[in-house]
């Protein structure tokens, strides 16, 4: 992550996976319809399907956890989704749509530049 001076307040710490479905304790609930960015520089933004910022973390300030594959990875990059949700990439490039009974439910996009305030 680059040495960017972000102004005081503008990062949330996630201690759990970001989840459209789960109430368990810990947990970081995001809307339906949400877009998670990941930039290049390790900042992480959730926004609503209206574009309205939920959140914003460091990847390198969250809680980990360990993939079934033996993989660490910080909990903004885990995804909690309900039973029947299908991954769909398509043309565009660093972008993943998750789709539910035909609607888009969860957009992932990774993001080749920095993240700037």
């Amino acid at each position: 992550m680059s040495n960017i001076a972000y102004p005081a307040g503008l990062f949330t710490t996630v201690t759990g996976p970001l989840t459209l479905t789960s109430d368990e304790t810990g947990d970081t609930p995001i809307p339906y319809g949400s877009v998670i960015t990941h930039w290049r520089n390790g900042i992480t933004e959730v926004t609503s399907a209206d574009n309205q910022r939920i959140l914003l973390a460091k990847d390198s300030e969250a809680a980990t956890v360990t993939t079934v594959t033996g993989e660490v990875k910080p909990v903004t990059w885990i995804y909690k989704l309900p039973q029947g949700t299908t991954v769909v990439t398509n043309s565009e490039p660093c972008v993943t749509k998750m789709m539910l009974d035909g609607n888009v439910i969860l957009t992932i996009i990774s993001k080749g530049e920095n993240f700037m305030p």
